[in-house]
């Protein structure tokens, strides 16, 4: 019998990125569950939501295009969904079925803070050249555009 015991990947296979929106956790929390398409991927990006199940154990499964028609699935599991405070997935599973891809744990923390709220976003690959492909592909960069979308959809309804 071998005993698997979990171990989250090192910090030099995380990418990271903080932002400060200016609104309440509720509104940020609200606009980042229902408009979702508007702002998750940078422009001209876009994201159509198939299905999302905002509980933990429920699935998402989404489609990014691109300007040219390009398309990438992008599927996985809630493994946490904590209302206005955190989110925890991975698409390493999604329906029950393996990947066959590598993988990623992503955790969203949402946080008050004395201007809002502090939203972070954190992707733990578990290799380290699945790692050095994203970073190198500036996906820390995109993250940033789209929580500038983000932000600007959470602050105008204030």
């Amino acid at each position: 019998m071998v005993a698997l015991s979990p171990r989250l990947p090192s910090p030099s296979r995380e990418l990271s990125m903080t932002r400060y929106i200016h609104a309440p956790p509720e509104r940020v929390w609200s606009v980042f569950k229902d408009q979702l398409s508007e702002w998750w991927q940078p422009k001209p990006l876009r994201t159509v939501v198939h299905s999302i199940e905002w509980r933990t154990g429920g699935i998402f499964d989404t489609t990014i295009y691109g300007p040219n028609g390009e398309s990438r699935v992008r599927r996985g599991l809630f493994l946490e969904v904590a209302p206005q405070r955190r989110i925890v997935f991975t698409d390493a599973i999604f329906a029950d079925k393996p990947s066959s891809l590598p993988y990623t744990l992503g955790v969203i923390r949402f946080a008050a803070d004395s201007v809002g709220t502090r939203y972070r976003l954190a992707a733990q690959f578990w290799c380290t050249p699945c790692s050095r492909q994203r970073s190198d592909t500036k996906l820390t960069d995109a993250w940033r555009l789209a929580a500038k979308q983000f932000a600007a959809l959470a602050e105008a309804k204030i």
